[in-house]
């Protein structure tokens, strides 16, 4: 119950009905009948009054066969009667009370040593427990659902109850009382009141089972006989906790847990004076051999469903969850030694199985009385990956149940008619509540045969240490080291698992360091698991990894740590087998880096990217070390300058003039094999064109025989798809002489321009030169976003609309399309906002075809009349606008990856002015119209670069255009002055309306690139 009292409901206009006394004209019904119930029983499915203490209800409170007048039921003068007596005694109002349930008092700070050999808690005195607070919290500021039939026809009132808290009766006893006053003027009807339904009265029980806890109801004009509701308030589970665990928490041992069940009816302790202390007084759950699960548990939240405003955070809790038992996990051959040592998989077992115990009660060993209660104590397998925390709880169910359930060792049994009604607490998963109390038959998983109602814990933490060392591993570096390198060779500790352990005893003292004796002898690359010689001794090993470092054939892990680094040194090229090894418990455990390919680093390798970026970084213009990036999609060659003769070197073979090389494409940190990337012998054209985005036939570690141009030199090509970002790694390998190369490719994309277009409307598209690849326009957008595609040329059959549909259509340089625009929804999957989804924009990706050959500038004929061409400005352009355009439907960013430094050109904004434009074709050119209307804003300013710098913001028209005008009168007088006119100015991309008086021919500002080939 609160202690707090809310003020009166929100009053509407007053009936001036007079209320007279129900037993003057009404009199009192003989088969009148209340009746009050928190819901249906989860059993039987029928109505049931069978509710859990400490738990909240909406209460339904059914009043039939009534005879009351409607004017003396409900209330006509709310307001007036308000005024004269603000109490509102004098109201016509149904009356609930809420009586506190029975207190708790003890002699003790435990209350179990008073009623040590009782079943169920008596009372105590005299220290008191804190009253019940907050049971009315969910009817404030709420309103209540009251059902009124009059002369057969129910009419539904919304009421805000009238809440008064800590009444104290003349009896002595104290309640929590409920005005219900429903307004007559909410009845359009005259007559009696025959029933009443009272909805969603939503009240939290008392703390404390009670099997007549009496909710009494009357009216305050006694238009019914006052009636006691009595409700089944029964035992409950108030909570479950985890009070201990070992501390040492050894990965496959298992660790003791213990725990307590509390019934529903702790509090704060009060003092001598009736106030409320901090000292918190749980009570125990007083029957033995209830059972309890302690089990691991993973943390999930409830989804989210549209429609979005409708849909909060979902809630996280936590479900059973399969954590493997390390001590079931496979054996694994960790070796590639003759007799090679096995640990098990940690991860690969069986789920720990949950553990079912049951409370108990303790008793004084001395005394023999009980001096706790509700106790439980278990033990689990702890998992088996060290560092790697997992929660666990305990469970319990809630209330006793039927039927009995001996898969959980359940053996209480009740009748079906005394299971209680689930609470709202119960469907804290749905409700978006931090509850630990969940819905019967929620977790009705694998462990539990039957459904009930259960308690969680809060979860604790487990976190596994390693366990007692077991053998010893030598990390792998890689298939390949370089002969003049310090190779770490990394010895670890571990336990039975797998798990790096200190030498030491777990969670104790440490153990003395372990000696580990080391070698590295010749191996037999075509047998990795023998030996050539065992005897024949290869490199040095040292314990550091400088000039100043001393050979040895020993080491040590010291006391407490877990693992030690010495190195490895060739001098030579070769294959090595590194091995350690140590006596760990009686038994010799060996390790070993097996066959490890030992090379010498030679520069023999030149990359000359077919398709480099356009632009070198100012800070590198002067730097002969600078590597020039690539284009993603386009070949890179690869020349190696290599004469397999080796002349003049220990390795000198006169009479080899050939050797076959291997070729390794990897990251930058030569291990990871990067799969997209693959290589060929020859750069692929496609006639006088450079193929773009394609494969070559052969990839990492296959072979070819060099030389393949002349008699030291050969050439193979690499390529990565058009999305690549790398960096690429190219490794070059003679493996006969254990020499190598390697050169580091970075990347960028490929893309020169890009223009962004608006769904579900027609856009203006064009290109100012031959597109790489396809050359469609699916392939320019990335997909078909378009419904209709249209080209004005009166040249064409049909003209001069004509609309195209072939797919395999390659778009033409100068001339401007209309593309009516598809639908480019997008959702994000289960939305969290208002926002649900939106239309994407679409970009336009251009990539420039590259000639393998001489090239000439391109050029389109104009027709007499109105033509629609598009401009064919250079991408190269220094003193171009920024490389970011924020459009009217998002912000388009700078296509290259932004971890390169190489400036791959202006990719949105590839303009000029119109001079350049239309210079070839304005001897009777006349006018010049930007369909859509203007563009973008443009400034003039001083400038870098030449007397002017022009300044480009805003946002395309709406037809997709960037043209910085609305219309130009052009012709061969005026076209000069348009080069330092900033508002005249055009964009590769668009499509303009041109007219002119006679035939002409529109030539290209730019030309295409070109690649070269040869070796």
């Amino acid at each position: 119950m609160t202690k707090r009292v809310t003020k009166w409901g929100r009053i509407a206009v007053i009936l001036a009905i007079i209320a007279l006394s129900c037993f003057i004209f009404a009199g009192i019904a003989l088969a009148e009948s209340i009746n009050m119930v928190a819901g249906d029983n989860p059993i039987t499915g029928g109505p049931s009054y069978v509710v859990k203490a400490d738990h909240t209800y909406a209460y339904t409170v059914t009043g039939t066969n009534m005879d009351i007048d409607v004017n003396l039921f409900a209330e006509g003068n709310l307001l007036g009667k308000l005024a004269t007596a603000p109490d509102g005694s004098t109201l016509n109002s149904i009356v609930l009370d809420f009586p506190f349930g029975p207190m708790r008092y003890s002699t003790a700070a435990d209350p179990a040593v008073n009623d040590a050999n009782e079943a169920i808690d008596p009372a105590y005195t005299p220290t008191t427990i804190d009253p019940e607070d907050h049971n009315l919290d969910g009817l404030q500021g709420k309103s209540v659902d009251v059902w009124v039939t009059v002369n057969g026809v129910e009419y539904l009132t919304k009421v805000i109850p009238d809440l008064r808290e800590n009444i104290t009766l003349s009896d002595g006893s104290v309640i929590d009382r409920v005005y219900l006053t429903v307004e007559r003027q909410l009845i359009p009807a005259i007559g009696k009141v025959t029933d009443f339904r009272i909805e969603r009265l939503v009240v939290h029980n008392t703390k404390a089972p009670k099997e007549d806890y009496c909710v009494n109801i009357k009216h305050s004009k006694s238009c019914f006989t006052p009636k006691c509701l009595n409700l089944d308030v029964v035992l409950t589970v108030g909570r479950i906790s985890i009070d201990t665990i070992d501390d040492c928490k050894v990965a496959g041992a298992r660790v003791n847990v213990t725990g307590h069940v509390f019934r529903t009816e702790g509090g704060y302790l009060l003092d001598e004076f009736g106030q409320q202390t901090e000292t918190w007084l749980d009570y125990p759950w007083p029957l033995t051999t209830w059972p309890v699960i302690i089990e691991y548990v993973v943390q999930t939240t409830n989804p989210v469903y549209p429609p979005c405003a409708l849909c909060p955070a979902g809630t996280p809790y936590f479900v059973p969850a399969c954590v493997s038992d390390p001590n079931l996990g496979d054996i694994v051959d960790n070796g590639c030694l003759g007799e090679p040592y096995t640990h098990q998989d940690p991860s690969s077992g069986d789920c720990i199985a949950p553990v079912i115990t049951h409370t108990v009660n303790v008793t004084d060993p001395i005394t023999h009385l009980i001096i706790d209660r509700g106790f439980f104590e278990a033990s689990i397998v702890v998992p088996g990956v060290a560092g790697v925390s997992h929660s666990i709880v305990a469970r319990t169910i809630e209330v006793k149940d039927t039927p009995q359930d001996a898969s959980v060792q359940y053996y209480f049994d009740t009748a079906d008619y005394l299971v209680p009604v689930e609470s709202l607490e119960d469907m804290a998963y749905v409700r978006e509540t931090d509850d630990n109390h969940f819905l019967r038959g929620f977790f009705n998983e694998d462990l539990e045969a039957l459904e009930h109602a259960w308690v969680y814990s809060d979860p604790e933490t487990i976190l596994p240490v390693a366990g007692d060392p077991k053998y010893i591993t030598v990390t792998q570096v890689g298939t390949q080291v370089d002969c003049s390198a310090y190779v770490p060779v990394r010895i670890i500790l571990r336990d039975k698992f797998g798990n790096a352990t200190p030498n030491k005893v777990p969670c104790g003292d440490n153990l003395a360091a372990l000696k580990i004796d080391l070698k590295s002898i010749v191996c037999d690359p075509d047998d990795p698991t023998g030996t050539i010689n065992p005897e024949a001794p290869f490199g040095t090993i040292l314990d550091g990894n400088d000039s100043g470092a001393h050979e040895i054939d020993y080491t040590q892990i010291a006391p407490g740590a877990s693992e030690v680094t010495v190195y490895f040194k060739a001098d030579e090229g070769g294959n090595v087998r590194i091995i350690a090894g140590a006596i760990i418990n009686g038994v010799n455990q060996l390790d070993a880096i097996c066959c490890l390919e030992v090379n010498c680093l030679i520069c023999i390798l030149e990359v000359t990217p077919l398709v480099p970026c356009d632009q070198i970084p100012s800070q590198y213009l002067n730097d002969p070390n600078y590597e020039e990036p690539a284009k993603a999609g386009w070949p890179v060659k690869i020349s190696v300058h290599y004469d397999p003769r080796l002349l003049g070197t220990i390795l000198a073979d006169p009479n080899r003039t050939s050797a076959t090389l291997r070729v390794e494409l990897l990251d930058s940190s030569l291990q990871t094999v990067i799969s997209e990337a693959s290589w060929d012998l020859e750069a692929f054209t496609d006639g006088n064109r450079l193929a773009f985005n394609m494969a070559g036939s052969k990839g990492n570690n296959d072979t070819y025989l060099h030389p393949n141009i002349n008699e030291t030199k050969s050439d193979f090509f690499v390529y990565v798809p058009w999305s690549y970002c790398g960096p690429l790694a190219v490794k070059v390998v003679d493996p006969e002489k254990h020499v190598w190369g390697t050169k580091l490719i970075t990347y960028n994309s490929p893309v020169e321009l890009v223009r962004v277009l608006r769904p579900n409307t027609w856009q203006l598209i064009s290109t100012p030169k031959e597109l790489a690849g396809a050359g469609t326009m699916s392939a320019l957008l990335g997909g078909s976003y378009f419904s209709d595609m249209l080209i004005y040329d009166k040249n064409l059959p049909g003209g001069p609309w004509a609309q195209i549909t072939d797919p395999a259509y390659q778009l033409r340089p100068q001339y401007g399309y209309v593309l009516n625009m598809t639908q480019d929804w997008t959702n994000g999957g289960y939305c969290t906002s208002n926002d649900c989804g939106s239309e994407s924009c679409v970009q336009a990706r251009y990539v420039f075809a590259r000639s393998t050959g001489v090239e000439m500038p391109g050029s389109r004929p104009l027709n007499l009349g109105w033509n629609l061409v598009g401009p064919s400005f250079s991408e190269d352009i220094h003193y171009r606008a920024g490389e970011q355009l924020t459009t009217a439907y998002g912000t388009v960013t700078y296509p290259c990856p932004p971890n390169t430094e190489c400036v791959c050109g202006d990719a949105l904004t590839q303009g000029d002015t119109l001079s350049r434009m239309l210079g070839s074709a304005c001897a009777d050119c006349k006018t010049l119209v930007n369909w859509g209307g203007k563009g973008l804003n443009s400034f003039t300013s001083p400038g870098p670069y030449g007397p002017v710098a022009i300044t480009l913001q805003g946002a395309p028209n709406s037809m997709g255009n960037l043209g910085a005008f609305e219309a130009a009168s052009v012709n061969g007088n005026t076209y000069g002055g348009y080069y330092v006119d900033s508002s005249l100015y055009g964009f590769n991309g668009d499509a303009y309306w041109l007219y002119i008086t006679s035939p002409q021919t529109l030539t290209s500002n730019t030309i295409l690139k070109s690649a070269d080939v040869q070796p």
